[in-house]
């Protein structure tokens, strides 16, 4: 016998607590929701023209982009997510299937739930608006699934007795060789290992930076590893200039090993000595390599994608000090170029 309620018969104390079930359920939706535009560029709005009384926030994911409808009354859960107006309407035309689909590519990807558990460490300290218990109910809830996911156990048991080789951003300052310039960018000290720079007074370690332009007007971003310094923060591609290469050289290999983009042009804006003690290339350049053929270095790179000039300066998460500045004299010799 079927005891659920109908139409006819559901009285208005059953009537509310489907009601409350069913706000729940969105509110833990919500919560989710809220913790993916922390993870990734997003913004929120009355951005549907079809429902202009909804928010919908718009998510920016290695796997596409991803929105969804918010209630008003789950708005609090979104203060750390960047407020944008009606007139902002970026949905590249998603449906609902192809949305889970992406979201599906985006749970597989491996290491990302230990990466979303930094993002979040990282960026508690600066979501003062968000209720505590949530921030914390977010974190626990990810690290209890990973908790529960046994490790990795090596092929050789003996294995666990090595000592673990060095890897990461020490081991490349360790092996790097490096030319070091002087004020004008003229080399006067050659082949020697990148970590001894900072050693030779009135020298410089010669650098690149290339803000890159995709053929669709989009730019070419990534998230900076846990390992790097300013970890997590959205940039450009940048890199050491190695021993015996020309800064157009260092700026091609530097954004193939980054990003995986292969550039169609590249252009210099200028170059000299910055504030960090760096003699500084800025490049601007162009790709029509799409999204889904970008790959990078994991130890360098947590995330690469494509999002409008628009999109970033409504994004909440972290930039490298100078983003926009180089975005702009970037865009301002790109816009040249055409």
């Amino acid at each position: 016998m079927n005891d659920r309620p109908t139409a006819s018969t559901i009285n208005d104390t059953q009537l509310d607590d489907l009601h409350d079930a069913l706000d729940g359920a969105y509110r833990e939706r919500a919560h989710l929701v809220a913790l993916l535009a922390a993870l990734y560029p997003a913004h929120i709005g009355y951005t549907d023209p079809n429902a202009v009384d909804w928010l919908v926030v718009t998510i920016e994911t290695p796997t596409g982009q991803m929105s969804w409808h918010i209630a008003e009354r789950d708005r609090d859960l979104f203060e750390h997510v960047r407020l944008v107006p009606a007139v902002h309407n970026v949905w590249d035309g998603h449906t609902t299937e192809e949305k889970y689909t992406r979201l599906r590519r985006l749970t597989a990807s491996p290491g990302r739930a230990e990466a979303a558990i930094a993002r979040v460490r990282a960026k508690v300290a600066d979501w003062r608006e968000w209720n505590e218990e949530e921030t914390s109910w977010a974190v626990r809830d990810i690290e209890n699934a990973i908790a529960n996911t046994p490790p990795p156990q090596p092929e050789d048991p003996a294995a666990l007795d090595e000592p673990a080789p060095v890897s990461g951003p020490a081991a490349t300052q360790a092996t790097e060789v490096v030319d070091l310039v002087d004020e004008h960018g003229t080399p006067h000290l050659t082949g020697i290992p990148r970590n001894q720079a900072e050693q030779h007074p009135g020298l410089y370690l010669p650098i690149i930076l290339v803000v890159i332009t995709h053929t669709d007007g989009r730019i070419l971003i990534h998230q900076r590893a846990a390992t790097k310094s300013q970890p997590y923060a959205l940039d450009h591609v940048c890199g050491a200039i190695r021993s015996g290469e020309t800064p157009d050289e260092a700026a091609r290999r530097e954004t193939g090993e980054e990003t995986g983009a292969v550039l169609t042009s590249l252009r210099l804006v200028h170059a000299g000595v910055n504030e960090h003690g760096r003699y500084r290339h800025l490049y601007a350049g162009t790709t029509a390599t799409p999204e889904r053929e970008l790959a990078g270095d994991p130890e360098e790179v947590e995330w690469i994608g494509y999002a409008t000039a628009d999109q970033l300066r409504c994004d909440s998460r972290a930039f490298v000090k100078g983003f926009f500045e180089d975005l702009d004299a970037a865009t301002q010799v790109t816009e040249e170029q055409h």
